[in-house]
Parts: structure tokens; C-alpha cells; sequence
């Protein structure tokens, strides 16, 4: 079967990001060419290319683009479970559970100036290397946009520390990338 010839002026009066009206265009043709198509909330059979689409419309925090489809498919099974979430540590913990990680919340000590009262405001999130993902800047900024997402409302993010673990040659090195923002901690100027 041949794909359809979508009409020129089907956008027109109707505002949506360009990226958009190509996946629903797209949509549009692979529902037209296969005659059946499962339905878009079946997310373990519907087609890949319109994962990013189904995300976007879901609202889900935990979809990485460069991550695995079944890392994909389990962030959108999941979106509404953690979005209901957003704003406890069990948000982290399902966040975790989605990337087959630990995800670790670690509350920093320090008091308010001028008295002996400890808050803890800022937080430092460490998260073990998800299997089979390279440490790269687009793992990196995706990990720290969902922790801020996901981390309780009264804390600030101040440090996302990834570790992973090589093995060279029968010696074992511990490595951490990670991203931070600028705060003054303790008399320590963190970057």
C-alpha cells in the first residue's frame, strides 16, 4: 500500500511546534499504510519512532532519548506513577528503578548563620552508572533535569555525582563525572 498524500493547508489555523506536526504526520501515514495499528496507551507494542511523541504528551520526566527502548517504554509505562510522585524521595527511588540504577539522596549538614539549629537545604544526588549507558554530557544533563524534577520541594539540588566502576588489567578504579551548581557551602565555593 502506498502512503497517502497528506492535504497542504491541515496545519492551517492550528499552532504546533514543527517537530510535533512531523511526528503526527507521521503517525497519521503509519496508521494509513498498516490499516491496524495498537492503540497509543499500549505502550510495550505501539511503534518506536512514536515514543517521543507519546513522552512528550505524557509529561515524562524519566524518557531519556539516548537510553535503551525498553529504558524508553518503561519511563512512559511509568510517567504517570512518577509524576503523581514528583516531589518525595520515593520519586527518586522510581526514577532509579526506571534507569536500572541506585539513585542515592545525600542531605548536606549546615546550620542557619548565628544559631545552633542544622537544616538541610541542600542535597548532593549519587547515582551508580545504569548498565549499558555511556557516561557522556547528554547522560549527565538528562540525570540532573529529572533528579531536580523528582527531588522533595524544600530541597535545592546542589551536586549530581554519576559513578561508574572500570576494570583495567585486575585493578579496579572508581570513577565520578558529575554536574554542580554554583553555591558557597561551609566556606567552600562549589563551582
Amino acid at each position: 500500500m502506498t502512503a497517502p498524500i497528506l492535504p497542504e493547508d491541515r496545519w492551517q489555523g492550528l499552532w504546533s511546534p514543527t517537530p510535533m506536526q512531523r511526528l503526527v504526520d507521521g503517525f497519521a501515514q503509519a496508521v494509513a499504510t498498516s490499516g491496524a495499528t495498537p492503540p497509543l496507551t499500549d505502550y510495550a507494542d505501539v511503534d518506536e519512532s512514536l515514543l517521543p511523541f507519546l513522552a512528550w504528551q505524557s509529561h515524562a520526566i524519566a524518557f531519556y532519548t539516548g537510553g535503551s527502548e525498553t529504558q524508553r517504554r518503561e519511563a512512559l509505562h511509568l510517567a504517570r506513577r512518577l509524576n503523581r510522585l514528583l516531589g518525595t524521595e520515593a520519586a527518586l527511588d522510581l526514577l532509579g528503578e526506571i534507569n536500572s540504577t541506585t539513585i542515592r539522596l545525600r542531605y548536606l549538614a549546615e546550620t542557619l548563620e548565628g544559631t545552633s539549629y542544622l537544616r538541610h537545604k541542600n542535597v548532593d544526588v549519587d547515582i551508580v552508572q545504569p548498565p549499558a549507558e555511556a557516561i557522556d554530557g547528554d547522560l549527565l544533563e538528562y540525570l540532573r533535569v529529572a533528579c531536580t524534577a523528582c527531588i522533595p520541594y524544600t530541597l535545592e539540588l546542589r551536586r549530581v555525582n554519576l559513578s561508574s566502576v572500570i576494570t583495567i588489567t585486575e585493578r579496579t578504579y572508581v570513577t565520578t563525572k558529575g554536574t554542580a551548581r554554583g553555591w558557597i557551602v561551609g566556606g567552600e565555593q562549589w563551582q
